[in-house]
């Protein structure tokens, strides 16, 4: 039965009726009695392999029919404890987002925007939302222009308003997801909104290294430097916009970033975790000029030095095999002498 239904989605990918069988194909998915096993394998096979990354999405008409499947498809992701079928979800929702996106109907283009809020929501407030980065990741990255609506929101959770500190983690890391789509932003035009969602989010990073990684802080150093990765990461993104060396450095703040550093210095229990420090180094060499231009004199101070050693190495062997030289040719008075040695005599004795 499901191989009939496989051959359906196949061959009429833009039919609407497509989208009937999501629900369907869900709830099979999800079946855990032993005899049903088969079919619920089957069942998530095909929502991967019909819906991830399909080419063609059928025409919206009814848009409330289409946004109850996209609620019900992120209602299962909220509950489902798979991750196979958390992944299915994920790539059904987007398949329906860019049929939503491609709609021209009333009403289509915020649908989607609403029910991805609900969701974040859901997974940063909620301590049992089986939803995961992953599932908003994937459509930060899929449908980058669309998923811009949700940076708002995505900021707000990293402000603080998440329910812990592993989804206020997860809220800081979705920001760089969110980066990783300032380049094709920009090409939509959305320069000066890039700028300043930029500026806001250092903001948001810099001060949760500063009250998270201090001495009175809680955060250990795998999490700190995850929020300096994430720093890292937009940085390098926001060359985009900021492209001289004085507009990065403004951008960031680097007097912040230098208190920041001494800050994490004197917390004691991040003594002797060097790769939080390297990491804040790279990051310094990124957005402060000064720091660039300190590491450029270093490093030909350091070839400098290499070259002294070197030209040091290659003259020592003359000069050793000029005096070995000299000693061969001087005599015992230390004289020069052309005399070739002699040669010992041979003692001989007589037999009797």
């Amino acid at each position: 039965m499901l191989d009939l239904v496989e051959i359906y989605l196949r061959k009429q990918q833009t039919n609407p009726l497509v989208l009937s069988f999501i629900p369907v194909l869900l709830a099979l998915s999800q079946s855990s009695a032993p005899a049903e096993k088969s079919l619920a394998e089957k069942a998530k096979a095909i929502l991967v392999r019909r819906f991830d990354k399909a080419v063609e999405v059928p025409t919206i008409v009814d848009v409330d029919a289409a946004k109850k499947t996209l609620e019900e498809i992120h209602n299962t992701a909220r509950r489902t404890p798979s991750k196979e079928v958390g992944k299915a979800c994920s790539s059904v929702s987007i398949f329906m987002a860019k049929a939503f996106n491609q709609s021209q109907a009333s009403g289509a283009g915020s649908a989607v925007a609403e029910v991805y809020k609900a969701s974040l929501k859901d997974f940063l407030t909620r301590k049992n939302s089986k939803l995961s980065p992953s599932f908003f990741q994937d459509y930060l990255q899929r449908q980058p222009l669309h998923a811009w609506a949700l940076r708002e929101d995505i900021l707000g959770y990293a402000k603080g308003d998440a329910v812990n500190d592993f989804h206020y983690l997860s809220a800081l890391n979705l920001l760089s997801a969110v980066a990783k789509q300032f380049s094709n932003v920009v090409k939509a035009g959305e320069k000066e909104s890039v700028e300043s969602y930029v500026e806001e989010c250092r903001k948001v990073l810099y001060e949760a290294l500063e009250t998270k990684g201090s001495a009175t802080g809680t955060w250990n150093a795998p999490r700190v430097k995850e929020v300096i990765k994430a720093c890292l990461q937009m940085a390098r993104l926001s060359q985009v916009v900021f492209d001289t060396p004085e507009k990065l450095a403004a951008a960031w703040s680097v007097e912040d970033l230098r208190n920041i550093e001494l800050t994490l210095r004197q917390t004691e229990r991040l003594a002797g975790t060097n790769s939080v420090f390297t990491l804040l180094s790279q990051l310094l060499l990124l957005v402060d000029p000064k720091a660039k231009e300190s590491r450029a004199a270093q490093k030909q101070q350091k070839q400098a030095d290499r070259k002294r050693k070197l030209d040091e190495v290659v003259a020592t062997p003359a000069v050793s095999a000029k005096k070995g030289k000299k000693a061969k040719t001087t005599g015992v008075d230390g004289e020069k002498s052309d005399a070739p040695p002699k040669k010992k005599k041979k003692v001989t004795t007589k037999k009797e």
